[in-house]
C-alpha cells in the first residue's frame, strides 16, 4: 500500500481515536495491517497493539454482552498477534512491549471470566507484567 494512503488510514484511526469511536479506530487499525504486506515486524506489531487497545474501549460501548465479550476476544487476538510480530523484530525495546501486551491480554481475560479465583489469577498476571514492564522501561 503507498505510504501516503496508510497515513490517511493512520490518521483516520487517530480521528477516531479522538472522538471515542473505538470500533471504527479498531477497523482501521486492521486494515492498515492488513494491506501493509511489507510492513517491518515492529510497526505491524505496533499497528496491532493499537487495534487491541481500540478493540478493548470499543467492548465498554457495547450495547450487548456478547458484543462485549467478541469485542475482548478480537482485543486478545491483536495483542496475541502483535506479540508474535514484537518476537520477529529486532528493536531493542521489543520486550517491554510484549510485556504490555500480555498484561492487557491477562487484563482482559480478567473481564471475560465469572469465576473469582480466575479473576484473581488474571488480575495478578497483569499486575506482574505490568510491574515487568515499568522494571525494563527505566533499566
Amino acid at each position: 500500500m503507498p505510504r501516503t494512503k496508510m497515513q490517511a488510514l493512520f490518521n483516520q484511526a487517530e480521528n477516531r481515536e479522538k472522538t471515542h469511536n473505538w470500533l471504527e479506530a479498531a477497523r482501521c487499525f486492521i486494515k492498515i495491517g492488513s494491506l501493509a504486506a511489507t510492513m517491518a515486524p515492529y510497526e505491524k506489531a505496533t499497528i496491532l497493539e493499537n487495534a487491541g487497545y481500540a478493540f478493548y474501549r470499543a467492548a465498554f460501548q457495547a450495547e450487548s454482552n456478547e458484543e462485549f465479550r467478541a469485542r475482548c476476544t478480537r482485543s486478545i487476538k491483536s495483542c496475541e498477534k502483535a506479540v508474535q510480530y514484537f518476537l520477529r523484530s529486532e528493536k531493542a525495546n521489543k520486550n517491554p512491549r510484549i510485556l504490555r501486551c500480555n498484561a492487557t491480554i491477562a487484563f482482559i481475560n480478567y473481564w471475560l471470566t465469572s469465576d473469582p479465583a480466575q479473576k484473581k489469577k488474571h488480575v495478578n498476571e497483569c499486575w506482574e507484567r505490568t510491574k515487568e514492564e515499568i522494571g525494563r522501561a527505566h533499566v
